[in-house]
């Protein structure tokens, strides 16, 4: 009667093993760890996630560049290797006794700074709008210097627009993904105001002729050269 009990259990043990290896399995896939509840159409709901990466860059600038700073408190730090963090508003430097220390410089701690642009054969210079004293719709952050006539500046400021991801779960389209992309903006400095510039901001003057007026017209503000010359121009005439 024991030797039949004991049978008895084994046979149950061996039962309850083989119940619990085949619901470790679909189809000859290992489905542990997943959650086999099917939806209205049989099909597994439950899929490994997929994590977003992240697209373009944050930085002011391709690489690093060899780079001046003037502090708040007028010291200085000069040629060291930087990039710009615009996202982070931090200037990432490397440490010249070692390349591999790097070290982070917030923009609120400058006044100014410059760097060498070796593809332009130029030296670009910025400065913090919190040193630029008193003008109308001035935003914090820096703003590049690219021409100072006696009565007018035209002034750069470069920021990341960060586009995040539109996919659309149901239909299955879009990118999972978050985007970083530069963009410029480009400004005139007059009698203290900061005015984007855009054609209409050009407006005729007593001062300027005719024909210095529909020269000033024509420029193209998404090209930087032409645009720096036309504020000289434009400085000249008023």
């Amino acid at each position: 009667m024991k030797n039949l009990h004991l049978s008895t259990f084994i046979c149950l043990i061996v039962s309850i093993l083989q119940i619990n290896a085949q619901s470790q399995t679909a189809g000859g896939v290992s489905t542990k760890g997943v959650d086999m509840n099917t939806n209205a159409f049989g099909a597994i709901s439950q899929f490994d996630s997929y994590v977003p990466s992240e697209k373009g860059t944050v930085y002011l600038t391709d690489g690093w560049h060899k780079s001046s700073f003037t502090l708040a408190d007028d010291r200085k730090i000069e040629d060291v290797w930087a990039r710009l963090d615009l996202v982070r508003k931090q200037f990432e430097i490397k440490n010249p006794e070692n390349i591999n220390d790097i070290k982070v410089l917030s923009i609120s701690m400058i006044k100014s700074f410059s760097y060498l642009d070796v593809d332009n054969n130029k030296t670009r210079f910025f400065k913090n709008a919190k040193y630029m004293g008193q003008i109308t719709n001035l935003q914090p952050g820096l703003y590049e210097i690219l021409s100072q006539g006696e009565n007018i500046k035209l002034v750069k400021k470069a920021e990341i627009k960060v586009i995040e991801g539109n996919y659309n779960v149901a239909l299955d389209v879009g990118s999972k993904d978050k985007t970083f992309k530069r963009d410029f903006n480009y400004y005139w400095l007059i009698d203290n105001e900061l005015m984007e510039v855009k054609k209409s901001t050009i407006k005729k003057s007593d001062e300027i002729s005719s024909e210095e007026y529909k020269s000033l017209k024509k420029f193209n503000k998404n090209n930087e050269s032409e645009l720096i010359e036309t504020t000289l121009n434009f400085d000249k005439a008023l």
